[in-house]
């Protein structure tokens, strides 16, 4: 799968932001490593020295002055240069090159032990490979183990070139250079112990149902599927603002509603449900457990709360139906044919049954965080990123007509502020997976980001609340137009927001 190269934003003419306005700078185009397995992610490691040379080199955004002195060392944090980003991921390239390397067949080596050189090969005339069952896993090759895989003759030769974007660094390119001097061109996962039998049952499923690349072999640590000619969605073709709508946009909501109402839940009833929150908190605290109590206390505290406020006997109408999805839907994990006639999804870690409403807040989430890399700049209407209305709409309205729904102004934006609903469940996941990023390290610029984004989680709450009280028409419209979380950092009554 072969991903573009979103834009960076030009520093050289930036306008400084005006007060009160958040920090914001993953410094990664990694995104689909931060969602899709977060105990495996690449994360940042930012030194001091990196630190110190962000804060005397361009800066990106002006630090929020508001938020405390308890938070201003994890805000510098985020004021990274262009060249210290570029650092950080050359040393993902070195990474990713070294986990490559386990999967590489110099010298022939075998997949299940790496360490250990598999056998010559003396055998000089062709044959349909069929693995010695005499010989150990540590005997058995690389080329060995995929040519049985495709049925192809054994003495066939691989090659691996990891995919940039995979999963995690498991997904390669796979060549097969067969003695005739065909080539064959698939891709290869990588699959860790305990997922296997499930992600090879998604891959299935959704492969028949034409939502995802053709699963070709497996077996119990390894899944070949068909190499699709295609590229991982940018930000550019969803949308960038209201003034550009992306010309993929509808193709994305086409998939997602093809997956939400062509696999009921019952399709993947061996995968149990989970509680999202709970889960991703212990995660996270389990990663880092020298966390400050007090931020631990405010997490613990926002997952009660937004359980309460989202969750399936919240979220009405479509937002709240419960289908397969995929759990980790942002612009990565979604490929496009380059002439735009075929769509598919990858990386299914995280499928399972869940009021769709949840995708597609997440969706949102990572798509409007996206936005920053493709030279995004705050303002006072718009604190921090996030799709634009119209191409909300455009999204919401394509998606509708997918699941059969009418798809009106008024239906349109109910199923909106539903997906905000739900979006609020998101932001605090993504929240959470930042403090997985941050490797045990407390002064991680994304720990920083968390207690940056803590009080304006406390504020969308409120919002949403004042809502539920008053059915208060404006406030709701007002959500559906700007999002909720920008819609409550920006908001201005007596209360004193």
């Amino acid at each position: 799968h072969e991903h573009e190269v979103e834009p960076q934003p030009d520093h050289e003419h930036e306008v400084e932001p005006p007060k009160e306005l958040v920090p914001w700078n993953f410094g990664s185009k990694k995104r689909r490593q931060i969602a899709s397995d977060s105990e495996e992610e690449e994360g940042e490691d930012i030194s001091k020295q990196q630190e110190e040379e962000g804060k005397n080199e361009i800066e990106d955004v002006e630090e929020e002055e508001d938020v405390g002195e308890d938070t201003e060392e994890f805000e510098n944090g985020l004021l990274l240069s262009q060249k210290s980003i570029e650092e950080q991921e050359a040393s993902w390239l070195e990474a990713e090159a070294a986990e490559a390397a386990i999967l590489t067949n110099q010298n022939n080596p075998s997949i299940l032990n790496p360490s250990t050189p598999a056998p010559t090969t003396t055998t000089t005339t062709p044959t349909v490979a069929s693995v010695d069952s005499s010989k150990s896993n540590a005997e058995i090759s690389f080329d060995e183990e995929v040519a049985s895989l495709l049925h192809v003759k054994e003495n066939t030769h691989f090659k691996t070139e990891l995919l940039e974007g995979g999963a995690t660094g498991k997904t390669y390119r796979l060549s097969a250079s067969e003695p005739n001097g065909g080539d064959k061109d698939l891709c290869l996962r990588k699959l860790d112990d305990g997922e296997a039998e499930s992600l090879i049952k998604i891959s299935q499923i959704l492969g028949e149902a034409n939502i995802a690349p053709k699963v070709i072999a497996s077996n119990h640590h390894l899944l070949i599927s068909e190499l699709v000619n295609a590229s991982s969605v940018t930000v550019t073709s969803l949308g960038l603002n209201e003034k550009v709508i992306g010309d993929q946009l509808e193709n994305v909501a086409d998939l997602v509603a093809k997956l939400h109402k062509k696999i009921p839940k019952e399709s993947i009833d061996f995968i149990p449900s989970r509680d999202e929150s709970s889960y991703w908190l212990q995660k996270a605290l389990h990663s880092l457990p020298n966390l400050s109590s007090d931020i631990v206390q405010q997490l613990k505290h926002k997952v009660e709360q937004i359980n309460l406020i989202a969750n399936p006997s919240t979220l009405i109408g479509v937002a709240g139906m419960i289908s397969t999805t995929h759990g980790d839907l942002h612009p990565g994990n979604i490929l496009i044919s380059s002439n735009s006639s075929s769509a598919w999804l990858v990386d299914f870690e995280h499928v399972g049954p869940r009021p769709v409403g949840f995708d597609l807040g997440y969706f949102f989430a990572v798509w409007g965080d996206l936005t920053y890399m493709a030279g995004w700049k705050p303002s006072e209407e718009r604190p921090v990123p996030y799709p634009s209305y119209e191409a909300r709409k455009v999204f919401a309205s394509r998606y509708l007509k997918g699941m059969g729904e009418a798809a009106s102004k008024e239906g349109v934006d109910d199923f909106l502020f539903q997906i905000e609903v739900a979006g609020l469940r998101e932001r605090l996941r993504l929240m959470l997976i930042w403090i997985l990023i941050s490797k045990g390290d407390v002064n991680h610029m994304m720990v920083g980001a968390v207690s940056v984004f803590l009080p304006h989680l406390d504020k969308a709450i409120a919002l949403y609340q004042d809502i539920a009280q008053s059915n208060d028409a404006s406030l709701r419209a007002t959500v559906c137009e700007k999002g909720l979380l920008v819609a409550a950092i920006t908001r201005k009554d007596t209360s004193g927001y």
